[in-house]
Parts: structure tokens; C-alpha cells; sequence
């Protein structure tokens, strides 16, 4: 009997507090600051949810929530607010000032001012939201985290991945002149290659107020980028490491040697050319299709035997700031690796693939000589090694390696043998079948990779 007592004991208290759980009320109140003035347009939401609603212009609201619901009161200005309604049907709030934001300050054109203060178009980012994007340049960091900047990359290959910045669109027929004045710590020069972790906070000047102290050199707009210095107090050692994969957002996809053979015939019907030796035979085309001979009839997907699915990025960093009333000092070195997209192929005596081994170093020092005089004294810079490998047809061109993939049909087929040629990657007409031996072709004249003149050619990596 006195265990049934204790079960409906519990059994009741859980239905209580289920009911309580469910039960919905109408919450009232006001919304005022320190001084009793009410706060219009405050946000007023439950805990947890996307339910809310705003205070009216005399600070009232009305909302309907759970009776143990929790409501949270936010306006620009003020501090964010958590109050439990309890089951209470008038809920009346004192928002505090939040005169942090207000009295952070900015760098401006020359100096720095509180936001409460800027009257022009100005906006700023801090190291702390830089250090979060893992890219190698500072640049890709800016779009998306500074509103009116547009970044444009060009190009991802390691080294040579630094987007081209627009403020506020482009503001000339020529982009090399639409490019913004650029500041790093009062002097012109380029930030693509300085390590976030160096930088204190990056200003964008927008408008024709807060650059006009630039002249005409501030038209495309100004990007003021500061460095970090040091501080009083006992040396603070900070140490971060990171580790990304990058992948390519899209390759060319290819159609096979069958569709490839198909297409060209029908390409040469529709010419009016009547030359056989310009067309597959069927023999050479059901040959593709079948894949009976992969050697002289191949397939290839060069994107999938030539590039990796994934390529890696290292970014390492080490500083120390610190000082006294007198001396202060900030010391900072960073490491930074990216690896290329291109595969190492077996038996390969030599990297082909492209890297980008980056070093910076910065040293930014305050000292105090009198009452009246500071000297401040920067060192800053970076050292790279970046590889790349030739044009496999010119030897002029880094790039053309990447554009061989999609400009090299599925007929071409790789073959590893100690050919004779020019380069990693040495490329031979192909000839009738009866002329070449079971893997090699033995003609000499130099293909057009534009089309195919016979039913075989073979790409020779040596």
C-alpha cells in the first residue's frame, strides 16, 4: 500500500509538471532603459525558437508562449536579456546600455575614431574573424565578411590564388585601374601575402567622405590594413596550426572514345568531306566501343589519371607580444604549404606537381623614448617558393598543363616507356595499325591535338 502511495505520488507530480509544460499563456509587458524610456522596436524571443515578436513604439509587447518558456529582449545599443516567464502573464524589462559597441574604435584615413563618431562609409573586419577562413590570401578572406567588397579569383593554383578586390563594383572600363588604394600601416604596398595572424584589423573606406583626404587616389576606394603591435604586461605566447583539403569546384567531363569516334564522322558527313582516311572506320569503331583493344583503341579520362581528387594546405603560425611602459614588442613567424591537384606518376624522377612554401615574418616594436617622443619600428615580409611545372609543347607556359586534359580527346592513350621526346610529356602521331608495333607508334610527325588524322595516337610519359 505505501509503494501505490509513492507511485501516485509521482504520477501526479509528472502530469502537474507535464501540464505546466503545455499550458500556454499570454505574456504582456513593457520594454524601457535605465531612465524609464521606453524601447521601440525591441526584439522580444523565445529562447530556442524562431518565435518572437517587437515592442511597439511605446515599448509594449504581447506574445503567447509555455507557461516555463524563456524570453530573450534584444535592441541595438543594449544588452541582450534572458527572463523566465514562470507562468507570469506581465513581464516588465530594464535593458541595459551596451556602450562597448559604441565606443569601439576603427582606423579611419589617418588615426582612429569610435563608431559612435563616423559620420562616412566605413566598415571593418578584426583578426579575430580573419584567422577563422582557411585560405592562404588575405584577400579571399574580405568578401562575404565586409559588406560592398567583391573578390574575384582568377585562378587556384598555390602561389597564385590572390582574388582581385572591387569596392563597391568596378569603377572603370579598365580593370587594372578599378584596383583600391591599398595601406599596409600607413604605407602603400601589396597585403595578398601577409599572414592574418600578423594583422590587427583591416578597414574598407567606401564613400567620398572617408577617402577624400586620398585625393584621387582614393577613387576606387581605400583599404587600410594594421598590424598587430604589442601590449604591457608578461610576454603571451600564442601557437596555431591548421590543416585543410581543397578540391576543385568543377572539371571537364568528357565524353568516351565510341561517342568521340561517332561525332567526328558525322561531323566530317556534314562538311562534305570525302576523303576515307578522314573517317573511323566501323572496324576502328566498334573497337572503341567494345574496348577490345585498349592500347591502340583506348578510352581515356584523362581528368581522373591526370589531376587528384583532393589536394592538402597547411597553415602554421607562431608569435609572442608583451612589454612594459617603456618597450613594447610584437614578433610573429608563419608557415604556410599547398599542394597542386596534378598526381606523381610511378617511377618519376621529378616533381611535377604544383607547391606553394610560404614564409612570413614580422617584427613591430614601440619604444618610448621621452614623454613626447615614441619610435615605432616594423619589419615585415614574407619569402615563397612556389613550383610549377612547363607547358608540355612550348616550354613557355605554366598553365597549358591544365588545359592539356580537356583539349586531349579520350582516343590518346597514356603509355609508360622509355620513349624519346620532349618533356614530361612527349606527344606522337599515331599510324594505321599495320605500321606501328603493339604498343608504340613509330611515326614521327608532330599531331594536331585538335583532330584525330588516325585511329590511334599515344600521349608517351617518359
Amino acid at each position: 500500500m505505501k509503494n501505490l502511495k509513492v507511485i501516485l505520488t509521482v504520477l501526479a507530480f509528472c502530469l502537474s509538471f507535464q501540464f505546466l509544460h503545455a499550458q500556454r499563456i499570454t505574456v504582456k509587458g513593457t520594454v524601457t532603459d535605465k531612465f524609464s524610456e521606453p524601447v521601440p522596436v525591441a526584439n522580444v524571443q523565445v529562447k530556442g525558437t524562431s518565435t518572437g515578436t517587437f515592442t511597439d513604439i511605446d515599448g509594449n509587447f504581447e506574445i503567447v508562449v509555455d507557461a516555463n518558456a524563456a524570453l530573450v529582449f534584444s535592441s541595438i545599443g543594449f544588452k541582450d536579456k534572458e527572463v523566465q516567464v514562470k507562468g507570469l502573464a506581465v513581464l516588465n524589462v530594464i535593458l541595459e546600455d551596451d556602450s562597448e559597441s559604441l565606443e569601439e574604435t576603427v582606423v579611419i584615413a589617418y588615426g582612429t575614431k569610435s563608431k559612435a563618431t563616423i559620420t562616412g562609409a566605413l566598415s571593418s573586419v578584426q583578426t579575430e574573424d580573419l584567422i577563422k577562413s582557411p585560405v592562404s590570401s588575405v584577400t579571399n578572406m574580405l568578401a562575404g565578411n565586409i559588406p560592398g567588397v567583391a573578390s574575384v579569383q582568377s585562378s587556384g593554383q598555390p602561389g597564385k590564388d590572390a582574388a582581385a578586390i572591387y569596392i563597391r563594383g568596378c569603377g572603370s572600363l579598365d580593370n587594372s585601374l578599378a584596383s583600391p588604394l591599398v595601406l599596409v600601416d600607413g604605407v602603400e604596398r601589396d597585403f595578398t601575402q601577409i599572414d592574418p595572424n600578423e594583422i590587427e584589423s583591416i578597414s574598407v573606406l567606401k564613400d567620398a567622405s572617408s577617402t577624400a583626404v586620398f585625393g584621387v587616389r582614393g577613387a576606387n576606394g581605400v583599404i587600410l590594413v594594421t598590424t598587430r603591435r604589442g601590449s604591457e604586461g608578461k610576454p603571451h605566447i600564442s601557437f596555431s596550426a591548421s590543416g585543410g583539403i581543397q578540391q576543385p569546384i568543377s572539371l571537364v567531363e568528357q565524353t568516351g572514345s565510341y561517342e568521340y569516334a561517332r561525332f567526328w564522322n558525322i561531323k566530317k558527313q556534314l562538311d562534305g568531306v570525302t576523303d576515307p582516311k578522314m573517317y573511323f572506320t566501323r572496324e576502328q569503331v566498334e573497337a572503341y566501343r567494345t574496348g577490345s583493344d585498349p592500347i591502340m583503341y583506348p578510352s581515356m579520362d584523362w581528368s581522373d589519371y591526370i589531376f587528384n581528387d583532393v589536394f592538402f594546405q597547411t597553415k602554421d603560425n607562431v608569435n609572442i607580444s608583451g612589454g612594459n611602459d617603456k618597450v613594447k614588442y610584437f614578433v610573429s613567424l608563419g608557415y604556410l604549404f599547398q599542394n597542386g591537384l596534378l598526381k606523381q606518376f610511378p617511377n618519376q624522377k621529378y616533381d611535377n606537381n604544383y607547391s606553394y612554401n610560404r614564409f612570413n615574418y614580422r617584427a613591430n616594436v614601440d619604444v618610448k623614448l621621452t614623454g613626447t617622443t615614441k619610435m615605432k619600428l616594423g619589419i615585415g615580409g614574407n619569402v615563397g617558393n612556389r613550383r610549377e611545372p612547363l607547358n608540355v609543347v612550348s616550354g613557355t607556359s605554366q598553365d597549358r598543363i591544365l588545359g592539356l586534359s580537356p583539349r586531349s580527346g579520350p582516343i590518346l592513350s597514356p603509355v609508360r616507356a622509355s620513349l624519346t621526346g620532349s618533356g614530361p610529356l612527349s606527344r606522337r602521331t599515331s599510324c594505321r595499325s599495320e605500321k606501328c608495333s603493339a604498343t608504340v607508334c613509330s611515326c614521327s610527325t608532330a599531331m594536331d591535338m585538335s583532330r584525330p588524322t588516325t585511329p590511334s595516337s599515344i600521349l608517351t610519359l617518359t
